[in-house]
């Protein structure tokens, strides 16, 4: 990932271990990208802020294993203002029914010392 032409995080790792599975978090491939910019208000019953503005530029980039049984997720980034945020998403398939996650197995390699 990069930020002014410069890299900030080198490749990292991803994904899950599960128990009584094969961990899900090698082989992977990028199957598909889609952006969404999102831009709404809404307003909270209570609280010193009546409207509340959710706008964000939102990445969801769709893994699939390159291998068997080919189970799929999709990793959710969105840009805010004042910050970022990620998620995971497990869809339904059917070679990945019931499962156990033992351990997230998520880490970021900066580049540097960066301030935040």
């Amino acid at each position: 990932m990069s930020h002014d032409r410069a890299d900030v995080i080198r490749p990292s790792r991803l994904g899950f271990a599960f128990k009584n599975a094969k961990s899900l978090d090698q082989g992977l491939i990028v199957e598909g990208t889609r952006k969404v910019p999102f831009d709404e208000t809404w307003t909270q019953p209570w609280g010193e802020v009546k409207d509340i503005r959710n706008h964000h530029n939102e990445l969801r980039v769709i893994l699939v294993e390159a291998g068997e049984p080919r189970r799929r997720f999709h990793v959710v980034f969105r840009a805010y203002d004042d910050g970022v945020g990620f998620r995971y998403e497990l869809p339904e398939q059917p070679n990945l029914t019931r499962f156990q996650i033992m351990d997230e197995e998520t880490e970021f390699v900066m580049t540097a010392s960066h301030r935040a």
